[in-house]
């Protein structure tokens, strides 16, 4: 929960100050391209945990522990996650191309689950 309201607070910071200084380089940069698989990644854990736990504290507890999984098996840690986070938050226009990918890669998940959802239903009541 903690890296998801690290990314959007960095957003709201971002679009809230004219010029943000850039950060430097991390040490472990993290590209363009895996920052947008881990916030799309991110975002599709966090809906799974709201639909799991009703409980906020399981909630949380489950959300950080698949976190920081995800970041581990992909080769990095919640710090420097969170660098990266930084690092692309200031620097505004790349930060919103990464966004737009997430979008739209959430948004091609989303109809990719559609189609397959009226396929089922379709081929349910072939069968009833």
């Amino acid at each position: 929960m903690k890296l998801i309201m690290v990314c959007f607070s960095l957003l709201i910071v971002a679009s809230c100050v004219d010029q943000v200084p850039d950060m430097p380089v991390p040490e472990k940069k993290i590209s363009h391209k895996e920052m947008v698989s881990l916030l799309t990644e991110l975002i599709q854990l966090e809906s799974s945990a709201q639909l799991k736990h009703v409980q906020l504290t399981r909630y949380s507890k489950a959300l950080e522990a698949e976190g920081d999984s995800l970041l581990q098996s992909k080769g990095f840690t919640a710090e420097q996650f969170e660098e990266n986070m930084h690092y692309y938050g200031s620097r505004q226009e790349e930060m919103m191309e990464i966004y737009d990918e997430v979008k739209a890669n959430l948004l091609k998940d989303k109809e990719m689950l559609e189609a397959r959802l009226k396929k089922e239903r379709q081929e349910k009541l072939e069968v009833d």
